[in-house]
C-alpha cells in the first residue's frame, strides 16, 4: 500500500437482544473512511447511524442517533 491511499468501507449490524432482563433490538449503519499516510500510519473517520428498540415499561419505544469518531493509529 502506498502514500496516500484511501480506503472506504460500510457495515450493517443487527443486535438482539431478547434474552435479558431489559429486552430491546437495534440496529446501526456505519460508513467508514481510511487514509493511509505510509505504511504504518492512517487517520480513520467513521459516521454512524443508529436505532434501538426498547421493550422496558417505561423506557418503551425507539432511540435513534449518530455519530462521528475520528482516530489516528500508528502500527508498529
Amino acid at each position: 500500500m502506498g502514500a496516500g491511499v484511501i480506503e472506504l468501507t460500510t457495515r450493517y449490524e443487527q443486535v438482539s437482544f431478547c434474552n435479558l432482563p431489559a429486552p430491546a433490538d437495534g440496529w446501526s449503519e456505519t460508513l467508514d473512511a481510511n487514509r493511509y499516510l505510509n505504511s504504518f500510519t492512517r487517520i480513520q473517520l467513521n459516521a454512524i447511524y443508529w436505532a434501538v428498540t426498547d421493550a422496558l415499561p417505561g423506557y418503551a419505544g425507539t432511540d435513534t442517533g449518530e455519530a462521528l469518531a475520528a482516530r489516528f493509529g500508528v502500527t508498529f
